[in-house]
C-alpha cells in the first residue's frame, strides 16, 4: 500500500549460508649460493630469472592447493606439505550436501554424456546465463574433449584441433584446463562462486648469509579459498 511498509508475509527472506576465509601464510624457499652467482650463464640476469622461475612455480601449487587442498593430508611429501596449507573446492564440495555429485562410472564421453549430465543437474537458476559458467577440467580431460570435438568433421572441429583458440566451449560454456585437477573430478559452476582471498601482498625476502655464502629467497602469500554457494556446483566423481 501507499505510503506504509510492506507486510512481512510479503516479503520474501532468502536464507544464504555465510562463508568465511582464515588467511594462511604458504610460503617457498630456495637458496642461490654465492657460487652460482659467480659462475653462471645469466650473469647480472640471474636473479630476475630464478625469481621468475620459482614466482611461477609457487603460482602453480597455490592453484592446486586451490582446487585439491586438504589440511588432514599426511606430512610425508612434498605434494602433500603444499596441499595441506589449506582445505581446496574438492574437499569442500564433497562435504556439502548441497553440492550436486555427477557419477562419472568410468565413462570416458565427455560430449556425448559427461558434460551434458553435468548440466543438467545445475539448477534452472544458474544455467541460464551460459556466459557465467565454466567447465573446471584436468589437462587431460581437456584433450580428450578436443579429440572428441575434433572427430565431429565439422569446421568447429578443425578450428579446435588445428586453430588458436585458447579456451574450448561446450553449450557457450567455457572449458578451463586446471594445473593439479584430478582427471575425474571436474567441477562445473559459476566463474564467480569460486573465491580466492589474498592478504595485502606478496613478499619477497632475501637473507644474505656470509659465513654459509648463501643468499636464502623465500616467497610468501597470505591467502584462503572458499565457494559462495554450494547449489551452484556439480562435481564429478
Amino acid at each position: 500500500s501507499e505510503g506504509s511498509d510492506p507486510s512481512s508475509t510479503d516479503v520474501v527472506a532468502p536464507t544464504i549460508n555465510k562463508r568465511t576465509l582464515t588467511m594462511r601464510d604458504a610460503a617457498l624457499y630456495f637458496d642461490v649460493t654465492f657460487e652460482m652467482i659467480r659462475r653462471n650463464i645469466a650473469g647480472s640476469g640471474l636473479n630476475n630469472q630464478l625469481n621468475q622461475l620459482f614466482s611461477k612455480r609457487f603460482g602453480k601449487d597455490l592453484v592446486r592447493v586451490i582446487f585439491n587442498g586438504d589440511r588432514d593430508k599426511a606430512n610425508d611429501t612434498r605434494l602433500n606439505k603444499c596441499l595441506r596449507v589449506a582445505d581446496g573446492i574438492i574437499k569442500r564440495a564433497t562435504a556439502d550436501a548441497n553440492v550436486h555429485d555427477y557419477s562419472i562410472n568410468g565413462s570416458e564421453d565427455y560430449i556425448g554424456t559427461i558434460l551434458p549430465g553435468m548440466l543438467k543437474l545445475l539448477p534452472k537458476d544458474y544455467r541460464d546465463n551460459r556466459d557465467e559458467l565454466a567447465f573446471f577440467v584436468s589437462a587431460d580431460v581437456e584433450d580428450a574433449i578436443a579429440d572428441q570435438i575434433g572427430a565431429r568433421k565439422t569446421a568447429y572441429a578443425d578450428m579446435v584441433l588445428f586453430g588458436d583458440e585458447k579456451f574450448y566451449k561446450y553449450k557457450r560454456i567455457t572449458i578451463f584446463p586446471v594445473y593439479g585437477l584430478p582427471d575425474g573430478s571436474p567441477i562445473l559452476t559459476p566463474k564467480k562462486n569460486i573465491v580466492v582471498g589474498f592478504g595485502e601482498q606478496a613478499t619477497i625476502g632475501h637473507d644474505i648469509y656470509n659465513r654459509k655464502r648463501v643468499d636464502e629467497v623465500t616467497l610468501s602469500v597470505d591467502f584462503d579459498v572458499n565457494y559462495a554457494v554450494g547449489d551452484a556446483i556439480v562435481m564429478g566423481a
